[in-house]
């Protein structure tokens, strides 16, 4: 038995071709589906098709935004899934609804989104392909690089998914929303079964990518900051003494001597190297402390983070990541290292081939921290070409010089916690 599809339909204002897409829903084959029409105005066209089907209910209804109405209309769903369908927007044909539900089921999906047919200067441009199985972790970089995965029209989601998050967030933008949603579901496809139509003659308009508070591309208002810092001159002193951290666990302990080796072997002066850590073993903690014998050079001192800083990192999920927890350690270093102001932290994989005295003495001119590009990936960094000018900008955060005073004045590890979290 085929499961109830509510397919909802948002008008807000001048929408030319909205009585085209109500009539290609009312065409398809699909045999249990209802047709929600939430509008700002009266229509009296829409009205006579209200009294000519049933399957279609219309409500009108003021409201100050788009996404008010989409809240409204999800409380009148009674379907088992929900359909969006942008009202300039429509469906290719009379079996476009039977197809994407095919889909849906037999890849046992819980979020479906489509890629869509264009319609412009009468002619349809589409692209071809197999349907993929998404992973939550990549989700946001896919809403950078794909329309789709922003736009609520073609979504075919689960509605049970609707339940489960915030009230507040069914008011956000459709990418926000979405990406809360991909959050709950359990399996996310991306069908290239074309059978939904973005119509670009009808003035439509493509959502732009969201970067505002709400959205999970905001960071915070770190730009601000470091353009103060330097409209009043602010400068990180620079230590004589180079101060070096790493962050390990079990699995490191074995490799990072090779490159404190590598350290002690071409930097020109001492150095303090701090290893933090949580949980080795005593036979670890005894390799590391014997390479102050072997490393004269380099002054080891071996920090396991506090219980404090475990719990503000313990809010990090890693249920989508092969990354350890160890990995975000360096968010907090500026509270772990609470009297050191400036610092470079190298992954424990990195190798040191020349004199970190250069690297120490690079003015941050009021950044937080410097970060290495990383060329040999740019060639592969097309979800990162909207945050930066060009992929040979593309970073590696396992080398950074970091000012850890700014960090502890602007609280940006548990702004850099938040970020993850969220």
């Amino acid at each position: 038995m085929s499961e109830k599809i509510s397919v909802i339909v948002l008008s807000y204002g001048d929408e030319k071709e909205l009585n085209r897409c109500i009539d290609r829903v009312l065409q398809q084959n699909y045999k249990d589906y209802e047709l929600i029409v939430v509008s700002t105005n009266r229509n009296t066209e829409l009205e006579e098709k209200v009294n000519s089907n049933d399957r279609m209910t219309l409500y009108i209804k003021d409201a100050d935004k788009l996404e008010d109405l989409r809240a409204y209309a999800l409380s009148k769903a009674s379907g088992d899934k929900i359909l969006f369908i942008e009202p300039n927007d429509f469906l290719i044909d009379e079996n476009s609804i039977t197809t994407l539900n095919e889909v849906y089921t037999q890849k046992n999906a819980d979020l479906l989104l489509n890629s869509f047919m264009t319609l412009k200067d009468g002619k349809f441009y589409f692209m071809g392909g197999e349907d993929e199985h998404i992973l939550g972790d990549v989700f946001l970089f896919r809403q950078i690089e794909n329309v789709e995965f922003r736009k609520l029209g073609g979504a075919l989601i689960k509605k049970s998914l609707f339940d489960e998050i915030d009230t507040d967030d069914l008011v956000k933008s459709d990418q926000v929303l979405l990406n809360r949603l991909s959050r709950k579901a359990q399996n996310i496809i991306f069908s290239h079964q074309n059978k939904y139509v973005y119509d670009e003659v009808a003035g439509n308009r493509l959502p732009q990518l969201d970067n505002g508070k709400e959205s999970e591309l905001y960071f915070s208002d770190t730009f601000k900051i470091v353009g103060q810092n330097k409209k009043n001159g602010y400068v990180n002193k620079v230590p004589e003494k180079i101060s070096v951290a790493f962050c390990i666990d079990e699995n490191l302990v074995e490799k990072i001597g090779t490159l404190i080796y590598s350290i002690g072997e071409n930097t020109s002066t001492f150095v303090d190297a701090y290893i933090t850590y949580d949980n080795l073993s005593e036979k670890s903690l005894a390799k590391l402390a014997m390479l102050n014998k072997i490393i004269p050079t380099v002054n080891i001192k071996l920090l396991k983070v506090p219980e404090n800083q475990q719990e503000r990192l313990g809010r990090i999920s890693l249920k989508y990541t092969w990354l350890p927890i160890t990995t975000y350690y360096r968010y907090v270093l500026a509270d772990v290292l609470k009297n050191v102001d400036r610092i470079i932290y190298l992954d424990v994989d990195a190798l040191v081939l020349g004199d970190l005295v250069d690297l120490w003495k690079i003015d941050l001119e009021g950044n937080f921290f410097g970060i290495a590009r990383d060329p040999l990936i740019a060639g592969y960094a097309t979800s990162t070409q909207r945050f930066v000018a060009e992929k040979n900008m593309y970073a590696n955060a396992g080398v950074l010089l970091m000012d850890l005073k700014l960090f502890r004045e602007h609280n940006l590890g548990n702004k850099l916690i938040d970020f993850t979290v969220v």
